[in-house]
């Protein structure tokens, strides 16, 4: 996820695996709790909408306006 705020820019990053989550319930539930989701798809049916779980490994991040990556396994 890249952030930039007030000209400072910095990124979170995710590394593991993922898994699709097509149990429509769940997609339901996820929807319901996202203030954007009508910004980006029509319904919890639209096509482009896709769940996906993330099991991860590793987190890395930088802070806005700074330059070193901090990581950690998982």
């Amino acid at each position: 996820m890249y952030l930039q705020k007030d000209g400072k820019e910095g990124y979170v990053r995710v590394s593991g695996m993922a898994k699709m989550i097509k149990d429509r319930k769940t997609k339901v539930k996820v929807a319901d709790h996202c203030d954007f989701f009508t910004r980006h798809w029509k319904s919890v049916d639209d096509p482009n909408y896709t769940l996906i779980e993330i099991y991860p490994k590793e987190i890395g991040y930088i802070r806005l306006g700074e330059f070193q990556e901090k990581r950690f396994k998982i």
